[in-house]
Parts: structure tokens; C-alpha cells; sequence
């Protein structure tokens, strides 16, 4: 078998020092779409260096024409998108299928947002779906994010 791992404490260990406020006129927002990788790539990253970020879920269709679902990716965007996560040194699985649009996963982050635990519930899904390729809104999955952010489980199946 092997060692639990205390992710507090790792997080606490690999996080620099000098971890910044994320904006000097009040806290920034982070808007995130769960079935999209960029959020997965820029969560990571988000947690790591800045303070005092606002976590909000937003369906990434509602704010642009643009943006086409994560399980719609051209062959070049998923390319584009593993050299930019082999960069940051992060892993990339595309889930199959792609959770579009993730609306289970969704809700269950409105409702870890409402409570303060939006960072951790997106940085377990954003893991589950794009390290582990996993479909977030499996109530599975769903039960598995909610437990590592610290939700509890009855309640987020509920707001799921």
C-alpha cells in the first residue's frame, strides 16, 4: 500500500514565499469553465501565486462566441494545448468523452463557491478530468472533488 499524503501540508511546502495578492484595488476574479483544459492549466497556476482571489463558474460558451467546448477541439488546439501544459510541466489527459458541458460539475461549483471552497473543488476536477481523464460529471467524480475540497457529500450530490 501507500503513505497518505497530508495535501495541505505539500501545498503549503511548494507554495513560494513571496505568494502576492492578486490585485492591489481589491481581490481579482478567476472565472473558470470546468470542461474546458485552460482552466485546468491556469487554476493551477492562479492557486500557486496569487492571494485573495475570487473563484466564480462561468459556462465559457455564455462570454464569447468563440469558444468552442473542450471536446470539440481541433486536432492543432489540442496540440497547442499539450506543449503549453508540457511547458507549465503539467500533465494533460483529454477526457473521453469530454464532459460538455460539465453541468453537474458545474452547479457543484456554484455551490463550493457559495461556501468559500471553490479553488480546492476546481483544482480536484480540474485533476480528475485533465491529469486523470476522468468524466466530472460522473457522480463518482463528483463525490471524489467534493471530498477533497471539504464539502459535504450529501449536500453537494444534492447541489450537483
Amino acid at each position: 500500500m501507500g503513505d497518505v499524503v497530508d495535501l495541505q501540508q505539500q501545498r503549503r511546502r511548494r507554495r513560494p514565499e513571496g505568494r502576492r495578492p492578486a490585485a492591489s484595488g481589491g481581490p481579482a476574479t478567476f472565472w473558470f469553465d470546468l470542461a474546458s483544459p485552460h482552466t485546468y492549466l491556469a487554476a493551477e497556476r492562479v492557486e500557486r501565486q496569487f492571494t485573495g482571489v475570487a473563484w466564480v463558474p462561468v459556462a465559457g460558451a455564455a462570454v464569447t462566441r468563440t469558444a468552442a467546448p473542450a471536446g470539440t477541439a481541433t486536432a492543432a488546439q489540442r496540440a497547442a494545448l499539450g506543449r503549453r501544459a508540457a511547458a507549465l510541466g503539467m500533465p494533460l489527459v483529454w477526457p473521453d468523452p469530454v464532459a460538455e458541458p460539465a453541468r453537474a460539475a458545474m452547479r457543484l461549483a456554484a455551490y463550493a463557491a457559495g461556501r468559500g471552497r471553490a479553488a480546492a473543488y476546481v483544482l480536484a476536477a480540474g485533476r480528475l478530468a485533465f491529469c486523470g481523464g476522468y468524466d466530472i460529471d460522473d457522480p463518482e467524480m463528483l463525490a471524489e472533488a467534493a471530498a477533497v475540497a471539504g464539502l459535504p457529500l450529501a449536500a453537494a450530490l444534492r447541489a450537483a
